[in-house]
């Protein structure tokens, strides 16, 4: 079991609060990453069309569900993607302990 010392906790409003500019800068980069995986989720379907490829068929050749190429077709955010893909990979160790000591990894970052 991992123990952390706990210091006094500053009282500073930068470490609690963002600024309304960073905030409209947060805003901005989201809008541009959503822009970003449409226009890629759209230039997949087109090629995926251009193949002759069905969603299933193109979800078997890159080793994701049906749902997971739907979701990339459409544009999903980063972190869907980062999760999704966490997952797939999860299901792919083959060792329970190892899996297991991987979830323990999680919530213990989770929790920092």
């Amino acid at each position: 079991m991992a123990y952390r010392a706990e210091g006094p906790r500053s009282s500073s409003n930068s470490e609690t609060e963002a600024s309304p500019r960073a905030v409209v800068s947060a805003r901005r980069s989201t809008s541009r990453t959503q822009d970003i995986d449409r226009h890629v989720g759209a230039r997949i379907r087109e090629r995926r069309i251009m193949l002759g490829l069905t969603q299933q068929q193109l979800a078997d050749l890159i080793g994701v569900t049906y749902q997971q190429a739907h979701k990339y077709e459409r544009g999903i955010s980063p972190r869907e993607r980062m999760c999704l893909e966490l997952a797939r990979n999860f299901a792919q160790i083959p060792n329970e302990r190892h899996q297991g000591a991987l979830s323990q990894l999680a919530r213990a970052l989770a929790s920092d």
